[in-house]
């Protein structure tokens, strides 16, 4: 992870936020980037998570200081943007989305722990997801072989 880099340092900082608040990675995230709506979505100029699981009104949200000044001295944007909005080379501001913090090679164990999946759901969840699965699974043959077994009915 490059410090430097908007991209990353965009990443670290609501990877931050997320485990410093406990919270789900979804309620600080965009699903996509046209899906980006400041009354659904945490903004630069509310800190305050606009809905939550188990609060549909939202929760105001405590931050590292240091690591969210870094962020936004190299992300500047309006109050409006999305909190972690980062500096695309070629595109511009973008809202950070949850697919960019998930392909950052975070172990689904640390992902299921984080997110507080309980049973086998959060395996038939990324089922669904090749994006993710792809990369992953291709670089850790054994995994990739558990897995198959795992979700693959068995041949007789």
């Amino acid at each position: 992870m490059d410090p430097e880099s908007p991209k990353d340092a965009a990443i670290f900082t609501c990877l931050m936020i997320v485990f410093y608040c406990v919270a789900h990675l979804g309620e600080f995230t965009v699903p996509a980037i046209t899906q980006f709506d400041p009354q659904n979505h945490i903004t630069r100029a509310h800190f305050h998570i606009p809905w939550t699981k188990m609060s549909p009104t939202g929760e105001d949200m405590q931050y590292p200081i240091n690591t969210l000044k870094h962020h936004l001295h190299l992300n500047p944007a309006e109050g409006s943007a999305h909190l972690f909005t980062w500096k695309h080379l070629t595109s511009g501001l973008c809202p950070l989305l949850k697919m960019e913090v998930l392909n950052f090679c975070t172990p689904f164990d640390i992902v299921k722990t984080i997110g507080r999946w309980a049973g086998d759901s959060f395996t038939l969840y990324l089922c669904q997801h090749a994006m993710i699965l792809a990369p992953y699974l291709n670089d850790t043959p054994a995994l990739l072989k558990h897995f198959t077994r795992y979700t693959m009915p068995p041949v007789h």
